[in-house]
């Protein structure tokens, strides 16, 4: 959709993912900036996982919000993941709140492969200020 096409189901898709990380996280992935930075971001940058996002969440999330709308899931299989994961939820803390410079995405590799972050290996969260390359310093090359 952030580049012209015709609305599909798999952009309601990407929506649901946006909606999903907000609410766990209490803003969007890809804030910060001018609009046009914001939609940028979209196209140019993906998501990360914030620190303590359950695993069972992320890689919903992560699917959801795939540049290609061909890799998304589909709202059926999202809403029976949903239903499949929630008695694993049930306990866990809420998440704290989100530090106003805490990294919640990072630039594509250029190429295919993408590399996109996982919770099941080690990232090491850096402050916008701190980060080899500054999200905040304007729109991503």
């Amino acid at each position: 959709m952030v580049a012209g096409e015709l609305p599909t189901p798999a952009a309601d898709v990407y929506a649901l993912g946006i909606v999903l990380f907000e609410l766990l996280c209490g803003r969007s992935p890809y804030r910060g900036g001018s609009l046009f930075d914001v939609l940028a971001r979209h196209e140019s940058c993906f998501p990360v996982p914030p620190p303590g996002l359950p695993s069972l969440l992320w890689p919903l999330i992560e699917g959801c919000m795939a540049l290609d709308p061909a890799d998304r899931p589909t709202a059926t299989a999202v809403g029976k993941r949903l239903a499949d994961v929630e008695s694993g939820l049930a306990d866990l803390p809420a998440l704290a709140s989100l530090d106003p410079d805490e990294l919640t995405w990072w630039l594509r590799s250029p190429g295919p492969a993408s590399g996109v972050a996982s919770v099941d290996r080690q990232v090491t969260w850096v402050p916008v200020h701190a980060a080899p390359v500054s999200p905040a310093g304007g729109t991503p090359a």
